[in-house]
């Protein structure tokens, strides 16, 4: 039976352009069952987790193709509606990863895997390196406001100590640029460093430790162009202590982890050495894989626009299946945000008139490993990139409570803020600050390849007001998933603390879809606003290139 379900698939995927959408249907309503039963798809067992690479993945993009050519859209890949993306994925050998330390107390506290782990860049399967050890900070450099966390510091030949997190005291629209991994490696790389510790607190830290290790243990992926591999997330040798070990790596040196998070987070950067030489032993083994995007487009019906695009995103893929063999899901993280793209791609589809510019449709592989299909649409594009106008990306769109208020996290940075603005009011939802700056959650989706390109982007993501107008409660019920179900085996259809709220989902998909219809209507592009770190200018996008964890 599974094999003939395939082949219905593999059959829609390969079949073309498909029939012309019917003319003057009215727009169909969003329709809960329909999004319940996507995603109770997507996130079945069957599909084993949906990990980039695999055939459970491989299955839930032809079931996607499938939907959109059930819908009248046709593909808007190269080939088809699948846009191939070559991955390698690397998988560290525990037995032979070691960190040793010659400082006796630091040594009793930092254990592979049970409070550190070791990653190298993908140029690097095999590593041995020893060196002192340098505080640095939070290792943020912005040379917007001069502020350089390494400066002074002596990094030659040394690991630079580096505490997890986002920079306070630098504006919030370059905070989490100038604080993503390969940022704050640009930053002590430059001085000599050879690799960097990072110092995980309790403020910085949302995921926990046994899916950190569970993650870890799957492996890293990086993507291929040229045969060779890349990754934001992983760009040199990298060592992560837990916040227990990170508390005794700063008490070996007389300082207190809180502390010095508090006056680093205030520009306030005193650097010392921590005593003693660290030593790390990375081995890991590599495979190439092959995986794929999936493209579907809406050809714009206005001559004078239909070159441009507006890209609506959702990555499709999640972690597989763990070390133990539990199935992670991702019922919320992310087969709810790909059923809320099929929600706006039918909504679409049933227009008596096509929207005035070209519409892509676009579910993307790798997100959860390093927004690796993103990146790869971005570098390789089935539509000029220079043409699409914007992106508005859908992730875990929270579906855990009654949505009252929405944050738009990068609408803010362009003239996306006003359709923005009316889309949401046309849905009587309020449009409330960040209520987590300090997560970084707006390079840590696959929007940010878009605005590092260029592209105005943007994601909604629920805020946390209830009907009352507070807050508390549904702040506890954010934290407390992410710290059970996210990346865990618990994020399920049937999750019942808190369970999916599918109306949300549906006004979450509403309000993508109404936003997103304006900017494809309008006569101007959207454009970001004159200073922005991603707007174009003296220092370009390049700077802010130096960005992604996830």
């Amino acid at each position: 039976m599974m094999r003939a379900f395939v082949l219905v698939l593999l059959g829609a995927s390969c079949a073309g352009t498909p029939p012309p959408r019917a003319a003057g249907a009215a727009a169909p309503p969003f329709d809960v069952a329909q999004l319940r039963a996507d995603i109770r798809f997507l996130a079945s067992d069957l599909l084993e987790g949906r990990r980039a690479g695999t055939r459970g993945y491989d299955i839930a993009a032809e079931y996607v193709a499938s939907r959109l050519a059930s819908l009248g859209i046709g593909p808007g890949g190269d080939g088809g509606y699948l846009q191939p993306v070559r991955l390698r994925e690397v998988t560290p050998d525990l037995d032979a990863i070691r960190v040793e330390l010659s400082d006796p107390a630091l040594a009793a506290a930092v254990r592979v895997p049970d409070s550190a782990l070791v990653n190298s860049d993908f140029a690097h399967l095999e590593l041995d390196l020893a060196g002192r050890m340098t505080y640095a900070g939070k290792a943020v450099c912005d040379p917007d406001n001069g502020r350089d966390d390494a400066a002074g510091a002596d990094l030659a030949g040394r690991f630079a100590v580096v505490l997890a997190g986002v920079a306070d005291g630098v504006p919030p629209a370059r905070a989490a640029v100038r604080s993503e991994t390969a940022a704050k490696w640009a930053c002590v790389s430059r001085r000599g460093a050879i690799g960097m510790v990072i110092l995980r607190t309790a403020r910085a830290t949302t995921l926990g430790w046994a899916s950190t290790v569970a993650s870890y243990r799957s492996g890293a992926m990086g993507l291929v162009d040229a045969d060779t591999a890349r990754s934001r997330s992983v760009p040199a040798p990298i060592v992560v202590l837990d916040a227990p070990a990170a508390r005794a790596a700063l008490a070996a040196a007389g300082r207190e982890l809180d502390a010095e998070d508090a006056r680093a987070g205030a520009g306030k950067i005193e650097h010392f050495d921590l005593p003693g030489t660290l030593r790390i032993h990375y081995r890991a083994r590599a495979r190439d894989l092959a995986s794929s995007n999936v493209i579907g487009k809406i050809d714009g019906a206005d001559p004078a626009l239909a070159g441009e695009a507006v890209v609506i995103s959702a990555h499709l893929d999640h972690l597989g299946v763990d070390a133990s063999g539990a199935i992670r899901n991702g019922a919320i993280d992310n087969a709810s945000g790909v059923a809320q793209l099929l929600q706006i791609a039918r909504a679409l589809a049933a227009l008596p008139r096509p929207p005035r510019r070209t519409v892509i449709l676009l579910a993307t592989t790798g997100e959860e490993l390093g927004l690796l299909g993103a990146e790869a649409f971005v570098a390789h594009p089935s539509w000029p990139i220079d043409r699409i106008v914007a992106d508005i990306n859908i992730d875990q769109t929270g579906m855990m409570w009654p949505v009252v208020d929405v944050v738009a996290d990068g609408a803010e940075r362009s003239t996306l803020a006003a359709p923005v603005a009316r889309a949401t009011a046309a849905l009587g939802l309020a449009v409330s600050a960040d209520p987590v700056p300090e997560q970084a959650f707006f390079l840590r989706s696959d929007q940010a390849p878009f605005a590092r390109a260029g592209v105005p982007a943007m994601i909604f993501r629920p805020g946390f007001r209830d009907a009352s107008g507070g807050t508390d409660r549904n702040r506890a019920l954010f934290t407390k998933w992410r710290s059970t179900a996210y990346h865990a085996p618990l994020d399920k259809i049937d999750q019942r603390d808190p369970p999916i709220d599918f109306a949300s989902g549906v006004t979450m998909a509403h309000l993508v879809y109404l936003t997103a219809l304006e900017v494809a209507n309008a006569d101007p592009r959207p454009r970001w606003n004159p200073g922005d770190v991603f707007a174009p200018g003296p220092a370009d996008a390049a700077q802010a290139g130096v960005a992604h964890s996830r």
